[in-house]
């Protein structure tokens, strides 16, 4: 991990490139296009496409696509995403794999 510049003591940082707000006939999607970047040596180690829809309902689907852009074969030991909801937002149905992390 180290020779691509992942380290547990400097995690890297996303870097965004775009974002696409996009509206439909009951739907509102955005999309976020980024990178996520070394902070120890600046190399672009993955590319990370997120997109966000919401409709009428309030139903919110996320989807994250992450592609490795280093040719050294890394493992990459997990994705995650963490989101701050407003308080508001309390009836809330997740459709994971469990109440637990999973990957």
């Amino acid at each position: 991990w180290n020779a691509v510049g992942l380290s547990s003591d400097l995690p890297p940082k996303f870097v965004c490139r775009s974002v696409t707000v996009r509206q439909e006939t009951g739907l509102v999607s955005i999309r976020v296009d980024g990178s996520i970047v070394s902070r120890s040596n600046g190399n672009v180690l993955f590319r990370q496409l997120m997109e966000y829809r919401i409709n009428e309902r309030g139903v919110l689907r996320v989807t994250n696509h992450t592609t490795p852009q280093t040719d050294n074969n890394v493992p990459l030991p997990r994705v995650g995403i963490a989101m701050i909801l407003h308080k508001s937002l309390f009836v809330i149905r997740y459709c994971g794999r469990g109440p637990w992390e999973n990957y």
